[in-house]
């Protein structure tokens, strides 16, 4: 349930899957400093019978010395600790403000509940050998959980590359194609975004650049980036390079690159490149709405967000 796995790091909760980073380096001013302690030099005897020769001695300079002041390091992420890591990362003002936004109550008990909750869960299944823990990973989830909550409302791809981040801190055994329940049971590749279908197969899914391969069938996808079309070479795969314009006729879709369609006048009629659906229109196929998604007749929302009742407030 994506709910659960995004507040889960998918948690990456992480992105999703904290610690607070060590306090700058504080240094002491010199302990002395020779300007201000005056001439210390004395001067000399002339016991000489004509020019005597100055004997004295120049004063001592005190170049003082610099004491660094360095803060001890945040403590390593383990098993032990991931889950108050992640509900400090998850539980931010940031998630906050998101949630007013949305009109959800927060409450920060309720939010750090859930994540421990469902973290838990994902260190048991480390335990039990049906998952591995990645703690490397913990850092580029935070950072990528907070441009999520910080942004709020993120279009689809762009939901993707960021939750992407928090697939690595806990990742699944279960190869895509093979049955799942939940999307953390999932066993993607770096940059990949893990996902159980909702025909119950995992799916690797992830988002290829200019240039990149692209893949828009079976258990593991490469979606063109926005702006960009997959060149099909085979009825599946081929490169991704620029899609068509608004407006440029177009015989397919998936010329018009993510979020467009290839609009019809009417049966027989050459199409041209519009932009997707609107959230709540009348569809009839996915790749007609902005979201890419056509759900019970209607196009789905464009656009992704952190906040939803369990993670505000720990209910629903």
């Amino acid at each position: 349930m994506r709910t659960y796995r995004l507040l889960m790091l998918s948690l990456p909760l992480v992105l999703a899957a904290c610690g607070g980073a060590a306090d700058p380096s504080v240094f002491d001013e010199p302990t002395g400093d020779a300007s201000s302690n005056g001439d210390t030099a004395t001067s000399g005897t002339d016991t000489g019978t004509g020019g005597g020769t100055d004997t004295g001695t120049d004063p001592t300079k005190d170049t003082g010395t610099v004491v660094t002041d360095t803060a001890p390091p945040p403590p390593a992420i383990t098993l032990d600790n991931v889950c108050d890591k992640l509900a400090d990362a998850y539980c931010t003002p940031s998630l906050a403000s998101c949630c007013g936004t949305k009109s959800l109550a927060w409450k920060e008990g309720g939010c750090r509940d859930a994540v421990k909750v469902v973290c838990k869960a994902r260190v048991d299944d480390v335990k039990a050998g049906d998952a591995t823990f990645n703690p490397g990973t913990f850092a580029g989830c935070q950072a990528a959980w907070s441009a999520l909550t910080t942004k709020c409302s993120v279009p689809a791809l762009e939901f993707i590359k960021l939750d992407a981040a928090c697939d690595q801190l806990f990742v699944g055994s279960v190869a895509p194609g093979s049955s799942c329940a939940e999307d953390w049971e999932c066993k993607v590749p770096v940059g990949s975004f893990a996902n159980c279908s909702g025909s119950g197969r995992c799916e690797s899914i992830s988002v290829a650049a200019k240039d990149q391969p692209c893949v828009y069938s079976g258990s593991v996808r490469a979606i063109c980036d926005y702006g960009l079309a997959c060149q099909f070479a085979s009825g599946t795969s081929g490169t991704c390079s620029a899609a068509k314009m608004v407006g440029a006729a177009c015989n397919y879709s998936t010329e018009c690159g993510f979020g467009y369609y290839c609009q019809r006048g009417g049966t027989g009629s050459g199409g041209k490149c519009a932009p997707g659906l609107t959230t709540g229109t009348t569809c009839y196929s996915n790749e007609s709405c902005a979201s890419g998604s056509c759900a019970g007749g209607r196009c789905t929302d464009p656009n992704y967000t952190p906040a939803n009742t369990f993670l505000c407030s720990g209910t629903g």
